[in-house]
């Protein structure tokens, strides 16, 4: 019981009282530590992560503590966990060092597992944030091919200078500067 109100914690601090989260992040790794993985060993490691990752702007150490998160939540038992433990993993942390597209169908996976097992705040969650990866790349895009279409016509341009300038340049004729 004990580990499911420091689960039920971990949420509610990230989001209403930030500066208790690293906190009660450190207790669930030192709980895993002391007492073997469990429900909350999930939230505690991949939490623990994110804050690697942001805080202490160690992401590779975040990658690490999130995969150690994904790896115990695949366990049957505690499947209930997977939804929550895929958003903080590829929507929070691995975002910041992969690209977007291999975020998106984990994603999409912690969408379906968080509905199959009734997480659906952990579903939901999961669906905002690919909504939001999704703009983010229609957004990417649209530069990209802006840019593109600039750097073509810069280079069409270019060529046409080139073309030309042999025939604005004429040579001053002999003897006209003494």
């Amino acid at each position: 019981l004990y580990f499911i109100h420091v689960l039920q914690l971990c949420t509610s601090t990230y989001q209403g009282n930030p500066p208790m989260f690293p906190l009660i992040s450190f207790r669930c790794v030192q709980d895993t530590i002391k007492h073997g993985v469990n429900r909350s060993s999930c939230d505690g490691l991949v939490t623990f992560g994110v804050l690697n990752s942001g805080v202490f702007g160690d992401p590779k150490k975040g990658r690490e503590m999130g995969r150690a998160g994904e790896l115990i939540s695949d366990k049957p038992e505690l499947k209930r966990m997977k939804s929550r433990v895929l958003f903080h993993v590829h929507g929070i942390n691995y975002h910041n060092t992969s690209p977007l597209q291999g975020t998106l169908r984990p994603m999409l996976e912690g969408y379906q597992v968080g509905l199959q097992t009734g997480d659906t705040e952990s579903a939901c969650w999961n669906r905002e944030c690919i909504l939001r990866l999704n703009t983010a790349m229609k957004l990417c895009f649209e530069v990209l091919y802006q840019l593109t279409f600039a750097i073509s016509m810069y280079i069409s341009c270019n060529s046409l200078f080139s073309q030309l300038l042999p025939l604005v340049c004429v040579q001053p004729a002999r003897g006209y500067f003494v």
